[in-house]
């Protein structure tokens, strides 16, 4: 045992200045598998030290888009993902995506033909922080190649899901945003920026998420965006158990990513009595896994007034049928991204945080989607609860009748 440990403490110090030895493993595929598994495993500085190190050619052809943070991000940047592929591709580079696994499914589904490959970050399912575990397993599978530019687009950067990566992805150019400090500290902030050699310093004032993006995806290609607005296609999931519904239908998303976001479910109850009781079309509660007893709840409240469908759909299939549903009710959530995008009519209770930047869209970018906050309202109050059942009652029939 003792010579065991003689011989691993002599091969950490080799190794720690014999990077490349390290390479020999980790570039071939045989050695690679074996050498994470039985020696790199437990020594996490060693592989991060070689992959900082890491050279990269002046001929590399390679582009990584680092995109890990929740559904809703991705969809007010996935339109950009075709720009930057038409942009790159033709001039002999591939173009690849490193994202968050909760939305796989989805980014699979629309965004497979702009992209030469993908790399999935497990973050938990939700958007909590990766442990170390996540980040070496990520980075290995990132790191079997190198990169020419890295495009971190956050204006609002994350350590452990983005500078961090970003600064042990080997590349010769790091793209991103100066940003603000919604998600990491200053100190974090300021180490983060060492790791780009292209930081920009955004523009003033709050700015609708999708413009943002527009911003540094010009800041990255050297030529102006001008994606109008971001948009979903109505497609055809390759699997939906839920199709033979017909389109005449209302959806209730009643959950959340965070409980400060959802509305009490006892107001959707009183709602959803009022809409049956004035509309003859069916109503489905929608939702995923975490969702399922929600719904459930809401369900039993109604006694046959609505039907759930929670847990019953991934993501491709709840776009699916979000894009042929009559109109959406829902909290701030990816569902409500989802029918803005499609251009369904939709109605999001929103507690009003970050006003502006996620919601509400710009009325020329979803003249369907209504917003009912007590911001609006002006009670000045970000709780949710705040919002009355009469006022949501009021945007339902104004569509309602637009509707018909």
């Amino acid at each position: 045992m003792n010579l065991k440990r003689f011989f691993l403490h002599a091969l950490d110090s080799f190794m720690h200045s014999n990077h490349g030895f390290i390479r020999i493993f980790l570039d071939n595929e045989v050695g690679r598998k074996w050498f994470l598994k039985k020696y790199l495993k437990n020594r996490p500085e060693l592989f991060l030290s070689y992959y900082r190190q890491k050279p990269v050619s002046e001929n590399c052809r390679s582009i990584l888009i680092l995109k890990t943070d929740a559904i809703g991000d991705y969809l007010l940047f996935r339109n950009y993902l075709e720009e930057i592929s038409n942009h790159f591709r033709p001039i002999g580079y591939k173009v690849f995506l490193a994202g968050n696994l909760a939305w796989k499914d989805l980014a699979l589904e629309l965004d497979s033909c702009f992209l030469d490959g993908f790399f999935w970050l497990d973050r938990g399912g939700m958007n909590r922080k990766p442990d170390e575990k996540h980040q070496i397993q990520f980075l290995s599978e990132i790191n079997e190649q190198t990169y020419y530019s890295l495009l971190y687009p956050n204006y609002s950067r994350e350590w452990e899901a983005g500078d961090f990566l970003a600064g042990h992805i080997p590349c010769r150019n790091r793209f991103g945003f100066r940003g603000n400090l919604l998600n990491e500290s200053q100190e974090q902030q300021e180490k983060g920026n060492n790791f780009y050699t292209h930081l920009h310093l955004a523009d003033e004032g709050e700015k609708f998420e999708f413009l943002r993006n527009g911003e540094i995806v010009s800041f990255f290609l050297g030529s102006r965006s001008i994606l109008p607005r971001p948009t979903l296609p109505h497609f055809k999931a390759k699997k939906n158990e839920l199709r033979p519904l017909d389109n005449s239908y209302i959806l209730i998303f009643p959950g959340a990513s965070e409980a400060s976001k959802c509305w009490p479910e006892e107001n959707f109850v009183e709602l959803i009595r009022l809409i049956a009781d004035q509309n003859h079309l069916q109503i489905y509660l929608i939702g995923g896994k975490n969702e399922v007893e929600l719904c459930k709840r809401i369900e039993e409240k109604c006694q046959g007034k609505a039907e759930s469908l929670a847990g019953r759909t991934g993501l491709p299939e709840l776009l699916e049928v979000i894009s042929r549903a009559k109109f959406l009710i829902s909290n701030d959530s990816a569902a409500i991204h989802m029918g803005a995008q499609c251009g369904v009519s939709s109605i999001c209770i929103f507690r009003g945080n970050h006003f502006g930047r996620f919601l509400p869209y710009p009325e020329t970018m979803a003249p369907n989607l209504k917003i009912c906050t007590a911001e609006l309202l002006g009670k000045h109050s970000q709780e949710i609860q705040s919002i009355p059942v009469s006022d949501v009652w009021k945007v339902v029939l104004e569509i309602d009748k637009v509707r018909q």
